[in-house]
């Protein structure tokens, strides 16, 4: 990504050579001062769009403003280029969007995305995801599933559409059973979460929810472990205790 903090310092350097104050800027190119300022103190990056204004206003070319760092020639090459076969002719057009993603249009960093998809890793998309669109990231985790299976989604699962996570769930613990959920129980909803549990546990047993009883619902887990005890006795459990809520289930089994 850009040192923020660096572009940050080289666009307060600039407005000060220009002598304008922050709100004369942010009047000029459309933004808040608020905004200025973030831009200053590295806590923002100014959006492509923003970029020609500020080139016009401080008399120095975007290379500058960015301070040539990578992603420069990217971000050039989109505002000079109507379609993305400018992307082929960077030396390494990967590196170049992975720097250059917070300061493109979503449109924009779809589009770029869509054209190197067949690159990025698992990983890429983590970093990747705050900046593309919903449809590509679910998109490109289908294709990770069918390739991988679900243990590998766990990096990326805070970014997944909860539909397309619940889907996940289902379709892994149907197929393969439940024990690869735990990568992303967290963040799988709880009604499809009970649903798997009980599911693997009338299909396998009690054993085979250990792995996600730290995101069962309470009052679940405690059912499920009076239905075991029920039917194979209260060793049946022992898999389980160190999740149970003991006080309830206590008091329920009296």
């Amino acid at each position: 990504m850009f040192d923020m903090r660096k572009v940050g310092k080289q666009i307060a350097r600039l407005r000060k050579e220009m002598k304008m104050t922050q709100m004369e800027l942010a009047e000029q190119i459309g933004v808040s001062f608020q905004a200025v300022s973030n831009w200053e103190r590295g806590e923002t990056m100014p959006d492509i769009s923003k970029l020609p204004d500020l080139s016009r206003i401080f008399r120095v070319e975007i290379d500058e403003i960015l301070t040539n760092g990578k992603g420069t020639q990217l971000v050039k090459g989109v505002m000079e280029n109507a379609d993305d076969t400018f992307i082929d002719e960077l030396e390494n057009p990967k590196e170049e969007f992975m720097n250059a993603a917070p300061v493109l249009k979503m449109e924009q960093a779809d589009s770029i995305f869509n054209h190197l998809k067949e690159e990025m890793t698992i990983n890429d998309l983590s970093i990747l995801a705050p900046f593309i669109s919903q449809e590509y990231i679910d998109e490109w985790a289908v294709k990770e599933y069918e390739i991988s299976g679900i243990s590998t989604l766990g990096v990326i699962a805070p970014f997944l559409s909860q539909d397309q996570i619940d889907e996940f769930a289902v379709k892994d613990t149907e197929q393969k059973g439940i024990e690869e959920l735990s990568s992303i129980a967290p963040f799988v909803s709880q009604s499809i979460l009970n649903e798997c549990a009980r599911n693997s546990f009338e299909k396998e047993g009690i054993s085979s929810i250990v792995s996600i009883c730290p995101f069962i619902e309470g009052e679940l887990l405690n059912e499920l472990a009076r239905e075991a005890i029920a039917a194979k006795g209260i060793q049946e459990i022992a898999p389980i205790l160190p999740f149970l809520d003991t006080t309830n289930f206590h008091v329920v089994t009296k």
